[in-house]
């Protein structure tokens, strides 16, 4: 089975490690492989998001400022795997 992929802000790469020991596959959200991500983590929410202006991201969002990568972590499982 694949890992989901979820795609981090450049800004926030201290969490790929986190999330790679949860079992999914982390790429830098500018690479191409961001369209076909299950869960975007961003920090903070302004109106360009990662410097993609004219591409929509269909994945959720999780905007992981202020949290600890525990929390992102919980916060992308709930995304991939809702109960």
């Amino acid at each position: 089975m694949e890992r989901p992929i979820v795609a981090v802000d450049r800004d926030l790469s201290r969490f790929g490690e986190a999330l790679e020991g949860a079992g999914y596959r982390v790429v830098a959200a500018g690479d191409a492989d961001v369209a076909e991500a299950e869960v975007v983590v961003r920090a903070g929410m302004d109106d360009h998001v990662m410097g993609m202006e004219n591409r929509e991201i269909p994945a959720p969002i999780v905007d992981a400022a202020g949290m600890t990568a525990d929390q992102v972590v919980a916060a992308v499982r709930h995304h991939i795997h809702p109960r």
